[in-house]
């Protein structure tokens, strides 16, 4: 079996189409079947748009594709999921999906029927407003030459801080408690990313400068005390 996220999270790390074509021939070959998450599909940087491994030639009786309401739609609190895949595999997941926790709330359930079918314009318009605050924070980061990797997708972005001596959580904790900033340190996606910092891209801009301001207080303390 092949786990593909696409754009990743926690790295925003986009696959181009032309890997996801190497990885449907590799999968074809080696007979696995793709699990492929999907859910910052929608939420893209740049022209180059994600491409569903399960529309490659041969891939769509061994690809399971998971997506969500919830980022495309802003609709986190209404806990709408999906899964697209063989009629079996589909079949298996509803038996086993009855008798654990029973169908999505009713009104949740309008409420995607009803972003589904409204007009999508909206999601260009969320792609441009992330697209300004990521500008914003990503400026105020090769101010204080702090790595990170450019996302091609998702609200995020993945920062390595290990230039300041501290391990995340710390940084992270610091961070909150002297600027009122939070962040989420990397450790929360696995105990080797103790240098590495996840930042949110959901606040609105104005709020984005007021965070920079502040995070460039605590840098500069952390510089000044090294």
């Amino acid at each position: 079996m092949l786990l593909l996220v696409n754009p990743s999270n926690p790295t925003g790390a986009l696959t181009t189409n032309s890997n996801i074509r190497e990885l449907s021939q590799l999968a074809i070959e080696k007979d696995l079947i793709v699990i492929s998450d999907e859910v910052y599909s929608q939420l893209t940087f740049g022209k180059e748009k994600v491409l569903s491994i399960a529309s490659c030639q041969g891939m769509r009786d061994r690809t399971v594709t998971l997506s969500s309401f919830s980022k495309t739609y802003a609709m986190t609190g209404f806990r709408v999921g999906y899964l697209l895949g063989p009629p079996p595999f589909i079949n298996a997941v509803t038996k086993l999906k009855s008798n654990i926790s029973g169908p999505t709330a009713l009104f949740s359930q309008y409420a995607a029927l009803s972003a589904l079918e409204g007009s999508q314009e909206d999601i260009k318009a969320a792609n441009q407003i992330y697209a300004e605050r990521l500008r914003i924070m990503t400026t105020a980061l090769e101010q204080y030459e702090v790595p990170y990797g450019k996302p091609g997708g998702g609200f995020f972005l993945w920062a390595d801080i290990s230039k300041f001596g501290l391990d995340a959580e710390n940084f992270c904790h610091q961070l909150l408690t002297e600027e009122r900033v939070l962040m989420f340190p990397g450790t929360a996606f696995g105990e080797n990313w103790k240098s590495y910092v996840r930042i949110s891209l959901l606040q609105p801009k104005e709020k984005m400068h007021e965070a920079t301001e502040r995070i460039g207080a605590f840098l500069r303390k952390l510089l000044n005390n090294a």
